[in-house]
């Protein structure tokens, strides 16, 4: 979290990912509205277009937080995806789903592209010593976009018109694995809790005066 945070403001990047967890709902929402139906066709179509409207909406979430947002491109040139430079991370938009509600998700975007994202996260393995005591000084090093991330959606045939799951993961440099994963709806919690944090006035610490006693001398006796 903290390389996520070291560059951007938490005002920024609340910014940022509400309006990607607003804007991929509204895709959802589209997507269903303009291809209903459940034969498999129409699921393909629908997907398609979904996946269409949610890289159009994470492009403009990056730009309105006014981090930089480009576009990538598979090797041959079938594909393209978005790609939002925040803090250390490059971070991209990626499809999971889990066999059962016990399950833990996993990450259906396995393309060469997604491998060359993720290919530096070695480094964020949590049994390495990157976040040990070298933390602060190897940290300060690292560029911006070094490792990669994917802003995730779980979608439902039963339910096409709203995500399952919105969530921001940190995979292994195999995509074998997930190192870190938290849904978007805890890390706005956490942002908003941040921003509050630093617009709370400082306590005013009050200084008080040291009472001075003035002893008067006593006066010479006369004999």
């Amino acid at each position: 979290m903290e390389l996520l945070m070291r560059r951007e403001s938490p005002a920024q990047l609340l910014a940022f990912f509400q309006s990607v967890a607003e804007n991929l709902t509204v895709s959802f929402a589209d997507s269903a509205r303009a291809v209903p139906g459940r034969n498999r066709p129409m699921i393909h179509a629908r997907g398609s277009l979904r996946r269409a409207l949610m890289d159009d909406a994470f492009r403009r979430a990056a730009t309105s937080a006014g981090m930089v947002a480009s576009t990538g491109t598979t090797l041959p040139p079938t594909w393209s995806y978005p790609i939002a430079r925040v803090g250390a991370f490059s971070i991209s938009l990626g499809v999971v789903d889990r066999q059962t509600n016990r399950s833990a998700r996993r990450l259906r975007s396995r393309g060469n592209y997604v491998h060359s994202l993720v290919a530096r996260n070695a480094a964020l393995n949590p049994q390495t010593s990157l976040f040990g005591d070298s933390k602060a000084s190897v940290s300060t090093v690292i560029p911006k976009g070094a490792f990669g991330a994917l802003v995730v959606v779980e979608s439902s045939v039963k339910a096409p018109d709203t995500p399952l799951y919105m969530g921001l993961m940190v995979p292994s440099a195999n995509l074998k694995g997930t190192y870190y994963q938290w849904s978007l709806e805890y890390l706005i919690r956490l942002l908003r809790d941040k921003v509050s944090e630093g617009k709370m006035p400082k306590r005013r610490v009050l200084e008080r005066k040291k009472l001075k006693v003035r002893v008067k001398p006593l006066a010479p006796k006369q004999g």
